[in-house]
C-alpha cells in the first residue's frame, strides 16, 4: 500500500481521492456565534441529546429499505441540518474508520484508525430518501478506499500542511478537508471480557475539541433509542447555540422519520416558539405614529433655536433661522413653478449650503427631489430624467445645466441667477404649510426618488414616501439618539440612500450638520482633519471606505 507508484493500491486510492475531492469547498460556513480566531484554543464542551425509540426504529427501517446503514442515515441527517442552516450544497464531513481490514493485523496491539472525508451532495433540493441514497453511494465508495492515510489524501488534493486544527488544516491559507465530524456506533454488545480479563464499559469525558463540531450517535438495537452528543469548539459556539443545534438535529430526525420523502427545504428545523418569534415577533413593528407625519413637518419641528448653527461648510455657516428663511422662500418659488405633492424636482447641485437649502425646499414645497450627479454619462442622466419626469431642475449656475437634457434648461431654476435672487427676496420667509402648497401634503406622498446603480442592467427608480422616511428617522433617533452636543457629517453623495439620513436627521433634531466639500468623501485624510476640526461625533461609512479611513489616517483626536 505504501508504494504509490504505478498500479499499486496506494496509487489507485490516491487517484480515487483526487477525483472524489476535486473542487472541495475551501470553507463550509457554519452558524457560529463568533469569528474564527487566528490561534484556536482547542477548548470545547459537549451537549447531550436523545432520539426517541420510535424515531430510532423508523430511521432503522429507512436504512434497511434504502440499502444503507444507520451511519449513512445520520450522516445524511447532519449534512441536511448544516445545509438548512446555510452551509451550502456541497458538505464534506469527517468520520473515523477501523484500520484492521487486513487479517495480519488482528493479533497486533495498537490504534489502527484512519479518518475519511465523506462528501454529501445536497443540490436540487432532494427528498431525504434520495439524499440517503446519494450518501450511501458516496460512503460505500469511500469505505472501499479507506487504506490511504488522511495525510496522504490531504497531500493528494493540495490540502497538506499543519494548520489551525492539526494535520487537517492546510498550509498556504487553504482550508482543511473538513471541520465537522460525525460518528455512529452500536451499543447492542456489552463488553464483559477483554483477553480473558473481566471488563466493563465506562463513560470517559474528554476535554477540548479537535473540530468545530462533532456529532456522535450511539444506537440501541434493543429499543431503537439513540443517545447522542454534540462536541463543539467554544472559540466559535456558545452553549445556547450548541443546544439549539442539537435540538434542531433531533427535530429534523423526528421529521424525516415521520415523512422520509419530504424535500429538504420542507423539513422543519425550528420549534414553534422560535418559528413564532421569527415570523411574527421580529416582524411586529407596528407603532402608533406620533408627532409630525411628513418629512417637511418633521424637519420644521426641529427649529428649536433660530440662533443656533444649523449648517457649516468650508468656513461658512448658516444659523437655523437663516436656513429656515432660505428654505421657505425657495419652497414658495417652487410652488410658483408648479411644484407640489406628487411632482418631482431634479436637483443638480454639488455638496454645498445651496444643496441643503434646495433639497429641503423641494420637500417643504411638497415635491419629491431627484438628485442628479452631473458627472454621470449623458445617456444615463437622460434616462433618469425621462423616467422620473421632473417638473423643473434646480442648479447653482447655468454651467451646471450643460450635461442635462436640453429640454430642461429653459425652465431651470438657477440659484445664482440675479433674477432668481430678486424673486426670492420678495417672497415670505415664514414656514410653508398646506395653505401655501398646491395641495395638502400627505404621508403617502413621495419625498424623494433615487435610482439604483444599474450594475445589473438599467438603473431602477425607487420612490420613497414621507411615512417611510419619517418612520426611519424616528427609529434612528430612538436607537442612536442625537443630543445637543452632537455634530453630524454630511459626506455621502446624494444619489446614495445613506445620504438621506445625513440630510434630514440632524436638522430634524436641531443638531448642527457639517458639510464635506465635493469629492471630499474620497479623501480619508481630509475627512479625518474635518472630523477633528469640527468635533464631529456622528458619520457614516461604507465598509470599503471605513477600511481605507482606518488604515490611512491618524485617529488621535477624532471624537467620532
Amino acid at each position: 500500500l505504501l508504494d504509490g507508484t504505478g498500479d499499486s493500491p496506494a496509487a489507485r486510492q490516491t487517484d480515487y481521492w483526487r477525483q472524489a475531492l476535486a473542487g472541495l469547498p475551501e470553507e463550509v460556513p457554519l452558524p457560529a456565534d463568533r469569528p474564527r480566531p487566528a490561534a484556536p484554543s482547542h477548548e470545547g464542551d459537549v451537549v447531550l441529546f436523545e432520539v426517541s425509540a420510535g424515531t430510532g426504529a423508523e430511521l432503522a427501517r429507512l436504512a434497511r429499505e434504502s440499502g444503507a446503514t444507520m451511519f449513512m442515515v445520520v450522516h445524511a441527517a447532519v449534512a441536511a441540518l448544516l445545509h438548512r442552516l446555510g452551509a451550502g450544497d456541497d458538505i464534506p464531513l469527517g468520520t473515523p474508520v477501523s484500520g484492521r481490514e487486513d487479517e495480519q493485523l488482528d493479533r497486533l496491539v495498537g490504534f489502527f484508525l484512519n479518518t475519511l472525508v465523506l462528501r454529501a451532495d445536497l443540490s436540487g433540493d432532494p427528498g431525504f430518501v434520495e439524499l440517503v441514497g446519494r450518501v450511501r453511494d458516496t460512503d460505500l465508495a469511500a469505505f472501499s478506499h479507506a487504506d490511504l492515510p488522511l495525510e496522504a489524501v490531504a497531500e493528494a488534493v493540495g490540502r497538506s500542511g499543519a494548520g489551525s486544527r492539526g494535520p487537517l488544516a492546510a498550509a498556504g491559507g487553504r482550508g482543511p478537508l473538513f471541520r465537522t465530524m460525525v460518528t455512529y456506533h452500536s451499543t447492542t454488545t456489552e463488553v464483559t471480557e477483554l483477553f480473558g480479563v473481566p471488563a466493563r464499559e465506562l463513560p470517559v469525558e474528554i476535554g477540548g475539541s479537535k473540530f468545530d463540531l462533532e456529532f456522535a450517535f450511539g444506537g440501541s438495537a434493543a429499543d431503537g433509542r439513540i443517545s447522542g452528543g454534540l462536541r463543539y469548539a467554544t472559540d466559535l459556539f456558545g452553549a445556547a447555540s450548541a443546544e439549539r443545534l442539537a435540538g434542531r438535529l433531533v427535530r429534523l430526525l423526528d421529521a424525516v422519520a415521520a415523512d422520509p420523502e419530504q424535500a429538504l427545504s420542507a423539513i422543519p428545523v425550528m420549534d414553534e416558539e422560535e418559528r413564532e418569534r421569527v415570523l411574527y415577533g421580529w416582524n411586529d413593528t407596528a407603532r402608533v405614529p406620533e408627532g409630525p407625519a411628513t418629512l417637511a413637518d418633521l424637519v420644521a419641528d426641529g427649529a428649536h433655536d433660530l440662533e443656533a448653527t444649523a449648517l457649516l461648510f468650508d468656513g461658512a455657516y448658516l444659523t437655523r433661522g437663516a436656513f429656515e428663511e432660505r428654505v421657505n422662500r425657495l419652497a414658495r418659488l417652487l410652488v410658483r413653478r408648479g411644484v407640489g405633492p406628487e411632482s418631482v424636482v431634479a436637483v443638480a447641485l454639488p455638496r454645498s449650503l445651496n444643496l441643503l437649502v434646495a433639497l429641503h425646499a423641494v420637500v417643504r414645497a411638497g415635491g419629491a427631489y431627484l438628485p442628479l450627479d452631473p458627472t454621470l454619462p449623458a445617456d444615463r442622466l437622460t434616462y433618469m430624467t425621462d423616467t422620473a419626469a421632473p417638473v423643473c431642475v434646480l442648479a447653482d449656475r447655468a454651467a451646471s445645466l450643460d450635461t442635462l437634457p436640453e429640454r430642461f434648461r429653459p425652465g431651470a431654476v438657477v440659484l445664482d441667477a440675479p433674477a432668481v435672487a430678486q424673486e426670492l427676496a420678495g417672497l415670505a420667509a415664514d414656514t410653508v404649510t398646506d395653505a401655501d402648497r398646491l395641495a395638502p401634503l400627505l404621508p403617502s406622498h413621495p419625498a424623494y426618488v433615487l435610482f439604483t446603480s444599474g450594475s445589473t442592467g438599467r438603473p431602477k427608480g425607487v420612490l420613497i414616501e414621507h411615512s417611510a422616511i419619517v418612520n426611519r428617522l424616528r427609529w434612528m433617533q430612538d436607537t442612536y439618539r442625537l443630543t445637543d452636543g452632537d455634530r453630524v457629517l454630511l459626506k455621502t453623495p446624494t444619489t446614495f440612500d445613506v445620504s438621506v439620513w445625513e440630510l434630514f436627521w440632524p436638522l430634524a433634531q436641531g443638531v448642527p450638520l457639517v458639510i464635506a466639500r465635493p469629492e471630499g468623501h474620497t479623501d480619508p485624510h481630509y475627512l479625518a482633519a474635518l472630523i477633528r476640526e469640527q468635533a464631529i461625533s456622528v458619520c457614516h461609512f461604507v465598509p470599503s471606505m471605513l477600511a481605507a479611513f482606518l488604515t490611512e489616517t491618524e485617529l488621535t483626536g477624532c471624537p467620532t
